[in-house]
């Protein structure tokens, strides 16, 4: 979808000329705040279908495996 977007927002200014827009600067600004907007929105989704990729799991992971790794090689009884 993010290929689909960013196409679709390429040909955006085609379309707005098209529609009447002739000011560069109102081209402009209107390109920029659609972007902004529909990318915002794109990356929104990605965080949703993928979140632990944004959490800091692995080096959570990791301490956890080196603390049961020293917890094995003690001698110490663990208590349940």
């Amino acid at each position: 979808t993010s290929r689909g977007l960013m196409l679709w927002l390429a040909m955006l200014p085609c379309a707005l000329v098209a529609s009447g827009v002739s000011n560069v600067f109102s081209l402009l600004v209107t390109q920029l705040g659609v972007a902004y907007v529909m990318l915002g929105i794109d990356e929104i989704g990605i965080q949703i279908e993928q979140p632990f990729d944004v959490l800091p799991l692995y080096g959570m992971a990791t301490v956890l495996t080196r603390d049961v790794q020293e917890a094995f090689a003690a001698d110490v009884p663990l208590t349940p």
